[in-house]
């Protein structure tokens, strides 16, 4: 724990400093940035341009590239499809379908009944989802997060909600999105009501990343391997460390043109850092070819970012998005190329994750089908 908790002030120095660094560069008050909780308004970005939008969405085709290519070409086995059994859907998984149903019907609806708590429905439907994610990978292999790993689910709760937090002090800096439907809160309600909407994200994007991994296709440590060749990895994660602190930097000095890189920055800061003081990161066993740790996160949060947006758009407490150059072509609140910060935003979630204490080997169907296979 004495670990754990040095290691996340190092970090959180580095993630919440670097920031502030750009700008301080940039000539701007710093005591602008430090109010908490920062109620960020509308902003008027830098108007829609088609080619920054085709740059954009040439290399997001690149990245996806590789994903389809993964999943593809990847050689199943048949026995690995006709041979798995299939599990009770347990009760708590029922009451979650419950919960989402109700609460979406109350996110969507507008009954005068309701008006005071129509705020408050955001939490609910996550946590049904939790719930659901949870029981449909019990269903496929016999046990889950939530059975196997109680407390550590827990902890993530915990985690997520100063997570979070952090991901609405990056926004200061690039006003990308702001709250509708919460201006009648007082700061302590804000706070207490955010911060538990905000402890759903992690558990989220874990559960259903471990429900990817019950599907033969996306169990990549028994499939091909590509292994990663690194030379030096200590100058690799130094090069991490500052190129992701620098990035930050430079993000908030220039957020109409660098904001996408607050989504991959903070990455390669945690990873790069977390192999200088332990040794190893959660993508470490790329070198032996395991691809479980890019792949399957980034789909999960990909998956939870379509339910993000899809309950977000017509509840009375929503957020709304104002990007530069690309605010077109929407999905719900999110422009079409926003669903991309999504791949790497998984990436930093299980990254965040491995920093706790005695993090449980998640995502294979059981140990025993891959002796010796590190996994995270």
């Amino acid at each position: 724990m004495y670990r754990f908790a040095a290691n996340l002030i190092i970090i959180s120095a580095f993630l919440l400093g670097m920031p502030l660094a750009g700008v301080w560069l940039a000539g701007h008050d710093l005591v602008t940035y430090l109010v908490f909780p920062h109620i960020t308004s509308p902003m008027q970005h830098e108007p829609f341009s088609w080619i920054a939008w085709f740059a954009m969405a040439g290399f997001i085709l690149v990245v996806l590239a590789f994903f389809v290519y993964a999943i593809s070409f990847a050689s199943v086995k048949q026995s690995q499809i006709s041979n798995q059994r299939l599990y009770r859907l347990p009760w708590w998984g029922k009451s979650g379908v419950i919960l989402v149903i109700v609460f979406w019907i109350l996110a969507w609806n507008r009954f005068a009944w309701f008006t005071d708590l129509q705020v408050y429905t955001f939490t609910p439907i996550w946590l049904g989802y939790i719930l659901i994610i949870n029981a449909l990978t019990s269903c496929r292999k016999g046990y889950c997060l939530l059975t196997r790993e109680p407390l550590y689910l827990l902890s993530l709760f915990l985690l997520s909600a100063i997570f979070w937090w952090y991901y609405e002090y990056l926004n200061i800096f690039i006003r990308n999105w702001h709250y509708v439907g919460t201006e009648k809160l007082s700061t302590v309600e804000i706070i207490i009501h955010s911060s538990f909407a905000y402890a759903t994200v992690l558990p989220a994007v874990l559960s259903t990343a471990e429900w990817l991994n019950t599907f033969p296709r996306l169990d990549l440590p028994s499939q091909q391997r590509w292994e990663l060749q690194v030379s030096h990895p200590q100058l690799w994660a130094i090069a991490s460390w500052l190129g992701g602190s620098i990035t930050l930097g430079l993000a908030t000095l220039w957020p109409e043109i660098l904001f996408p890189l607050v989504w991959i920055a903070p990455l390669f800061v945690i990873a790069g850092l977390k192999y200088l003081l332990e040794g190893k990161t959660i993508f470490s066993v790329l070198v032996r070819g395991n691809w479980q740790p890019v792949l399957l996160p980034a789909l999960a949060a990909l998956c939870c970012g379509f339910f993000w947006e899809l309950w977000n758009v017509k509840s009375f407490a929503h957020w709304e998005y104002s990007v530069p150059y690309v605010q077109a072509f929407h999905l719900f609140e999110m422009p079409l190329l926003g669903y991309a910060g999504y791949l790497p935003f998984g990436l930093v979630c299980i990254a965040i994750a491995d920093l706790l204490p005695g993090t449980p080997r998640i995502l294979i169907r059981a140990k025993r089908d891959y002796p010796g296979m590190e996994t995270f």
